[in-house]
């Protein structure tokens, strides 16, 4: 069984879900694609959907997939009614938007491995706005380090996630987790 959590692919790369061969295809929309927060979706392959369904199941229980998720009961519609709208918005006003996102990353990823002196965790380019970057190793090696590291540079206002990365035959090392999106420039990367 194999499940992806696809959020950051989605907006930012051309990926077929359909194509991808995943049991279970989950993103959240409302990130890349401004819809109302919290707004997420689940693609599952056909030969899975038997036996899945929602938590609340209104009026079609024992009615299949599709109609069982069509109508979870009272439910506000509206952020489902929102999405529609949400992909002609990125379809006309952010016309270019993965180039860029592209772009942002690649220089942001450059400009942060040469002011940190390390080595790129993987090689380039990047596609779509999501990139590591290894962290100087004085900044620590564990988990626990990787919280703390975090909690600190959110309340200087910087919302990166720091995660840590195993080594092969060594401690491991920290990473930061950079996304960018179209609101984004260099300047929010260099802060």
């Amino acid at each position: 069984v194999s499940v992806v959590d696809g959020t950051d692919a989605i907006g930012s790369v051309n990926f077929s879900i359909a194509q991808s061969g995943a049991d279970f295809y989950l993103a959240r929309l409302d990130g890349y694609y401004y819809c109302p927060i919290g707004m997420s979706f689940l693609y599952t392959q056909p030969r899975r959907q038997e036996g899945v369904s929602t938590l609340t199941v209104s009026y079609f229980h024992g009615s299949g997939y599709s109609k069982e998720w069509t109508y979870t009961g009272l439910i506000d519609m509206t952020a489902w009614v929102s999405v529609a709208q949400a992909l002609q918005f990125q379809k006309y006003l952010c016309s270019g938007y993965r180039d860029y996102l592209s772009h942002v990353a690649n220089e942001g990823h450059r400009i942060l491995c040469t002011s940190w002196q390390v080595d790129p965790i993987l090689p380039l380019p990047i596609v779509g706005g999501v990139f590591a970057v290894r962290l100087p190793g004085t900044m620590g090696t564990g988990h626990a380090d990787a919280l703390h590291l975090q909690a600190v540079l959110a309340r200087e206002g910087v919302h990166v996630g720091v995660i840590p990365l195993p080594v092969r035959n060594g401690p491991d090392i920290l990473a930061a987790r950079v996304t960018v999106a179209v609101y984004n420039d260099i300047g929010d990367v260099k802060r």
